[in-house]
């Protein structure tokens, strides 16, 4: 059910894919419009983890890890084992034994890391965090877009400031064509209870 009074759209003003702000921007200037001053969950639409997934856990985890570390803990991601040919196509990170980040890698070469840990877009930010957003931004303006736009090129930065922790699931699809649709939908329905 939709609690139609708690859902907003927000438009940033952009016109073209050439004149967008980017997700980053996007998402400071929701958190500036709106006021937000707790916890912010962040979600790539074209994400969808292995049903060992657990929304509920992951948030429960963070909220350990944030009586730990208390205003030490900038963020919070979900992580997944890719192969080692999909090294190249993701952001991989290289954590500590406390599951704590400690490198970033953008499309690293294999041999470039030993990681294989695939950083897609599922974070948590503190408030905290938020406050860097807008210095990263602030730091970045006359960067390409590129450079600026996508969530995972704000972590670096934020890690650099705050730690960055990690949770792990057993995979993700990307659904962003039809044929890794077809591969997710094929995935679900190959769990679900047969009807006898």
């Amino acid at each position: 059910e939709c609690n139609s009074d708690r859902v907003q759209i927000i438009d940033d003003g952009t016109l073209t894919n050439e004149t967008r702000l980017g997700a980053l921007a996007d998402i400071e200037l929701v958190v500036r419009q709106q006021q937000i001053t707790g916890d912010l969950l962040v979600i790539g639409g074209d994400t969808l983890f292995h049903d060992d997934f657990s929304l509920g856990a992951f948030l429960s985890d963070f909220g350990k890890l944030q009586a730990r570390w208390k205003d030490d803990l900038g963020a919070f991601a979900e992580v997944y084992t890719c192969s080692e040919d999909a090294v190249s196509r993701h952001g991989i990170v290289e954590v500590d034994s406390d599951n704590v980040v400690t490198s970033f890698l953008e499309k690293p070469k294999p041999s470039e890391t030993a990681s294989r840990l695939a950083c897609p877009c599922f974070y948590i930010f503190t408030p905290k965090a938020l406050e860097f957003l807008s210095s990263f931004l602030e730091e970045m303006k006359d960067s390409p877009l590129a450079d600026r736009d996508a969530p995972g090129k704000f972590l670096p930065y934020l890690s650099e400031r705050m730690k960055v922790a990690v949770s792990h699931v057993s995979g993700r699809f990307d659904v962003g064509n039809l044929e890794t649709y077809k591969s997710c939908d094929q995935y679900f329905l190959s769990r679900q209870p047969s009807a006898t």
